[in-house]
């Protein structure tokens, strides 16, 4: 109900699904909030069109390992994300109010977001705060963020190390195929993200934007597809309101491409295969960084 929380504990389980059309391995339901404590080796395989740990509840999700010694493997069958929503067309397909404090997370994704968005379905509302996390999207999902046609939103990374890598048309993180980026804070921790081919390293997918990205502290290394910005918008998409500040370590390229096509820019425009990208309006660099 919601204002109650379960608390699950998953201890070296081993739960695969794959075989089964539309079943997930683990699936988190109800208006309240699930915590979800790691013990050991967990491995969470779902079939098609389920996310590997499948997150439906109204609440938040939140993956904590108070004793350092857990790790979550979560597969997504086909167009499920790892950790998040399943296909759209059946079942839920965004994948939001995810909060990963601890422990070793993988979450490699089918055409979908490593940790957000199944097919059709935005990421949103999404924290890591510890551990080391390795979100791979699957063919047009963001490793963190948006799925195929998902936007990735108000994402933070407060601490930890993060490893995102989009799937192609996808950013690593914040939009999938044809999803804008918007609301990335890094805080701290270290983050290193790449896009897939036409998309941004942090930002907007393939055709779409990225928006209203902040780096306040951390190390962040990102890194975009060909044609797509290293923070901002993707292959024809346009970057806008970029910070960085503070004591943050920042190392930004853009995708390489043919250079009489275009590229994208370290920092800015997605290459648009006319001309050369320009730097975004309203960019804030601090010169000490």
């Amino acid at each position: 109900e919601t204002g109650q929380t379960a608390e699950v504990t998953l201890g070296g389980v081993d739960i695969d699904c794959s075989a089964l059309d539309r079943v997930a391995a683990v699936y988190t339901g109800g208006a309240g909030d699930v915590v979800i404590e790691l013990d050991g080796v967990n491995t969470l395989q779902s079939g098609a069109n389920r996310a590997g740990l499948e997150k439906d509840n109204d609440g938040t999700l939140t993956i904590n390992d108070a004793d350092n010694d857990g790790v979550l493997n979560a597969f997504g069958g086909d167009y499920g994300a790892g950790i998040g929503g399943g296909d759209s067309d059946y079942y839920n397909g965004d994948g939001s109010g995810i909060i990963i404090n601890g422990g070793t997370v993988n979450a490699p994704a089918a055409p979908a977001a490593g940790i957000g968005g199944g097919r059709d379905g935005a990421g949103s509302h999404i924290t890591v705060n510890g551990g080391a996390v390795n979100a791979t999207g699957g063919f047009d999902g963001a490793g963190i963020g948006g799925g195929w046609y998902g936007d990735g939103s108000d994402i933070t990374v407060n601490g930890g190390i993060v490893n995102a890598l989009g799937g192609n048309f996808a950013a690593g993180i914040g939009g999938g195929y044809c999803g804008d980026g918007s609301g990335i804070t890094v805080n701290g921790g270290t983050v290193n993200a790449t896009g897939g081919y036409g998309g941004a390293g942090i930002g907007g997918g393939n055709r779409c934007s990225g928006s209203g990205i902040t780096v306040n502290g951390g190390t962040v290394t990102a890194s975009g597809g060909s044609h797509g910005a290293g923070i901002g918008g993707g292959l024809y998409g346009s970057g806008s309101d970029v910070t960085v500040s503070g004591v943050a370590r920042v190392n930004v390229q853009g995708g390489g491409g043919d250079p009489d096509i275009g590229a994208g820019a370290g920092i800015g425009n997605g290459g648009n295969y006319l001309s050369s990208s320009t730097p975004i309006d309203g960019a804030e660099i601090d010169p000490d960084v």
